[in-house]
């Protein structure tokens, strides 16, 4: 009441809790949003990738199959100089398979993969089998998905140029589950699970199929 006396709009010599609310809020500065706040399209779209041109850092390719036959492929994207580098392997979110033609659009585009490239990081897009079950009987299951990114952690690590005692895992939603999952398979510097962290069924229901309302 002493700071600020006009509070008390119905001048009743009190200042209630709806009053001092409103006088708080009508004090408050506008803020600039946070494009940090969640992992979400709203949140993607604040912030922008960098725009680095393929003649200075070029896709390349490295095939990789599991033992069953799922194509894990994976495409990346080296700083300039001669290394070792940083690396940074990124699992995209959902819990699906993501096209190699996808992979390399993201290197091309999204905020984290020309982020960190422009930091000196050698920057990697992967995929794994999807975790859900499928009508049409392809190899799925969240534990062969954690092989399937084991099997590309250490793959990554032979590619010339990578320091392989610095692979950081990064993963957003879906993929930050996998890259906590997948550190206790493989030796990594460390895991960032970015917001949120979706927790998937590691025990789908037995003869039934599994999907992200389960």
């Amino acid at each position: 009441m002493k700071q600020n006396p006009t509070a008390d709009s119905n001048g009743d010599g009190k200042l209630s809790r709806n009053e001092a609310k409103t006088q708080r809020q009508a004090n408050r500065q506008p803020q600039q949003e946070d494009p940090s706040q969640g992992d979400n399209l709203a949140s993607r779209s604040h912030i922008a990738g960098v725009d680095i041109s393929e003649s200075i850092s070029p896709i390349k390719e490295v095939k990789l199959k599991s033992p069953d036959g799922v194509d894990l492929s994976f495409a990346y994207r080296k700083p300039r100089g001669k290394g070792p580098f940083p690396t940074i392997l990124f699992f995209h979110g959902g819990g699906g398979q993501s096209k190699l033609s996808g992979l390399k659009n993201n290197l091309l585009t999204k905020p984290i993969q020309t982020r960190f490239l422009q930091q000196g990081f050698i920057k990697i897009a992967s995929t794994r089998r999807p975790y859900w079950k499928s009508k049409d009987n392809r190899p799925t299951g969240f534990y062969d998905a954690v092989s399937d990114a084991a099997s590309v952690v250490e793959k990554a690590k032979s590619i010339p140029g990578v320091a392989p005692d610095q692979v950081v895992l990064y993963g957003g939603s879906g993929g930050a589950i996998l890259a906590i999952a997948t550190a206790s398979k493989s030796r990594v510097a460390c895991v960032i699970a970015g917001e949120p962290a979706t927790i998937v069924p590691i025990d789908p229901k037995t003869g039934e199929e599994a999907s992200p309302r389960d």
